[in-house]
């Protein structure tokens, strides 16, 4: 069984300034809102109605991106498994290689993608629950296909992962290709 791993140090890069900010906006909560309230965006936010409500936001919004990076950066889990069954995925989505129609490197907004083409994509999808299935859903809208592996995450090459993926899938096929 073949297993890559998310990039620890790119993945703690991007947490830093993510949770800097978290903490920033969470002592402006408790202690220095009434030192800066009246200077915050040229007194904008002067008013107390105004200016919480805008603190609550940015640090909702940013613990929720600091947490979804920092499961990544503390899982033991490998993001991606495969052998001679198919594909594991990091949210334990898993596509046997006899779905799997077509492999495919593309590239979406700068960031590589491979992107398994499987032959039934509807019925994988129904399968899937919660954060799995709206992850389906949304690779479905962009690419056509329920699943995308986003390669920029991971401690490996995009190239050399899709040629790894490519020879084990082509060598499942022709295993089934010399069965009776």
């Amino acid at each position: 069984m073949n297993r890559v791993y998310y990039n620890k140090s790119m993945l703690l890069t991007a947490l830093l300034p993510m949770l800097l900010i978290v903490v920033s906006t969470l002592y402006l909560l408790l202690d220095g809102a009434d030192k800066i309230r009246d200077t915050f965006l040229f007194g904008v936010l002067d008013s107390s109605w105004l200016f919480y409500p805008v603190l609550l936001t940015l640090f909702a919004t940013f613990a929720e991106y600091s947490w979804l990076s920092l499961r990544k950066v503390v899982r033991k889990k490998p993001a991606i498994r495969w052998g001679s069954g198919g594909v594991a995925l990091a949210k334990d989505a898993r596509v046997a290689w006899a779905a799997v129609e077509n492999i495919e490197l593309v590239k979406h907004k700068k960031n590589p993608y491979i992107l398994l083409h499987i032959d039934h994509p509807i019925a994988f999808m129904d399968m899937q629950v919660g954060e799995r299935k709206a992850e389906a859903k949304r690779c479905f809208k962009i690419f056509g296909t329920p699943v995308a592996i986003a390669c920029a995450e991971l401690a490996v090459d995009a190239h050399d992962l899709y040629l790894a993926l490519q020879s084990q899938h082509q060598s499942f096929q022709a295993e089934q290709c010399s069965k009776p």
